[in-house]
């Protein structure tokens, strides 16, 4: 004859059942695309193609396509499987907003491309940002030729109204 219980079974009455493990909860720190773990480089690349492809919303062609055309560059594991970095995810929502404003891919190259020099001559002046409210006279007549350099070695982009 067998015994049949109503009551709940715990751990110490019967060795041999254990209760299920607890399931964990990560409780969020931001938007999903930004990692859970403090102290990660932003360069490092860590999230695989499909899981990149899925937090900015696009495709896995659609970002093998940008990279074929030069537009970002992941990491490479030994075995070659790209790993996108938090910069990257960063680059690839940027690529997107300048397509939906509607420039092609050339066009974004040049923008990509302007945007980071831009950002290298404001981080020019001893490794510090450039004080935009009150920038120093003696940095602007350096700045401004070589701008003007960059806008006539690009031609085709839009100028400041000058």
């Amino acid at each position: 004859m067998s015994t049949f219980s109503t009551r709940s079974p715990d751990a110490s009455s019967n060795p041999t059942r254990t209760a299920p493990p607890a399931r964990a909860t990560v409780q969020p720190r931001g938007p999903p695309w930004q990692l859970l773990v403090s102290g990660v480089d932003p360069q490092v690349g860590v999230y695989g193609i499909s899981v990149a492809a899925q937090l900015v919303g696009m495709g896995t062609q659609t970002l093998r396509l940008y990279e074929t055309r030069g537009l970002l560059e992941p990491e490479r594991t030994p075995g070659g499987t790209r790993r996108y970095s938090p910069n990257d995810l960063d680059r690839l929502r940027r690529i997107g907003a300048l397509l939906s404003a509607g420039l092609n891919l050339a066009g974004i190259a040049m923008v990509l491309d302007l945007e980071e020099q831009n950002t290298h001559l404001r981080t020019t002046r001893q490794g510090a940002p450039m004080n935009t409210q009150n920038p120093d006279p003696d940095l602007l007549e350096h700045l401004i030729p070589e701008a003007d350099h960059l806008e006539q070695s690009n031609p085709g982009t839009p100028t400041r109204g000058r």
